[in-house]
């Protein structure tokens, strides 16, 4: 039975996260990897392969339109046909490497972004980094990995609206999604 739910992993490219998203016994979800991180390594990878910042732009505006729109393949073929226009052949590899290792996590961000789908792990990582911050970044202050942990908890039960519901009874809502076997 489904329940129409659907796990939506926004990551930032890193493996560890790749191996831990394929290894959830979940079947109705999707990795998406943010578009702002994407971007960001995209501009990064051309500018070590690029011979200056007019070159890196003159790639950047087209990979990263193709990129928006879905269109991986047509990417990854317009970097390979510049093989032998680089200043650095191997950053031009990295990238594609990148681009393909991350294939099935690379959707049409415009239509997402058009659909009001999210496409970047910004308010995720603000909500971190505020949390973590709020809590945790005074003078002297010293947390264990778990008692940060704890207090990102709690605040998030906070936001959801969650957290009387948990003080009374120590219990949390639970969410079903459709599990392998």
């Amino acid at each position: 039975m489904s329940l129409g739910i659907q796990l939506v992993v926004l990551g930032d490219g890193a493996k560890w996260i790749r191996n831990w998203f394929e290894a959830l016994p979940i079947d109705n979800k999707a990795m998406i990897l943010c578009w702002y991180h994407l971007a960001k390594r995209c501009k990064q990878e051309l500018g070590s392969a690029c011979h200056d910042k007019a070159h890196r732009l003159s790639i950047q505006g087209k990979l990263l339109t193709q990129l928006w729109a879905g269109k991986i393949q047509e990417a990854v073929d317009s970097l390979s046909a510049l093989r032998g226009q680089m200043r650095n052949e191997d950053a031009l590899d990295t990238l594609i490497n990148y681009l393909e290792n991350r294939r099935p996590y690379l959707p049409n961000y415009s239509k997402r972004s058009r659909a009001g789908l999210w496409i970047a792990s910004n308010r995720v990582e603000k909500f971190n980094d505020w949390s973590v911050a709020a809590r945790c970044k005074h003078k002297g202050m010293k947390w264990t990995a778990q008692g940060v942990a704890a207090l990102a908890s709690l605040e998030a039960l906070s936001r959801n609206g969650e957290l009387e519901v948990w003080r009374k009874t120590r219990t949390l809502r639970v969410f079903r999604f459709l599990c392998k076997p």
